[in-house]
């Protein structure tokens, strides 16, 4: 039983079933979408879509720039579930459907 438990804390850009909502999972592990946010193409319903294009054509002499959507999304699983203020103010994770 808890083998089955933990194969749904995991790779919570698969498995995750609302659009809402913060969910805890290891930064260095599973799949990499922004703030552990769920991949979808479908769209209906939701509120603010992240997307991102890897592409190294617009530039002379700088290749990498197609690994920034990558390491956007990386940089974003280290993101607090708490905020840093001592107020609650709106909580886009909350109150938004997003999806990556």
């Amino acid at each position: 039983m808890a083998l089955e438990d933990a194969k749904t804390q995991v790779d919570q850009a698969f498995t995750r079933d609302t659009l809402r909502g913060l969910s805890a999972e290891n930064a260095f592990g599973g799949a990499t979408s922004f703030l552990r946010r769920r991949y979808t193409k479908d769209l209906k319903g939701v509120q603010l879509a992240i997307t991102g294009v890897p592409f190294d054509q617009a530039v002379t002499n700088r290749p990498g720039t197609r690994l920034g959507p990558r390491a956007v999304r990386e940089a974003s699983t280290l993101q607090p579930f708490d905020a840093p203020y001592g107020w609650d103010g709106f909580s886009p994770l909350e109150e938004l459907d997003i999806v990556d």
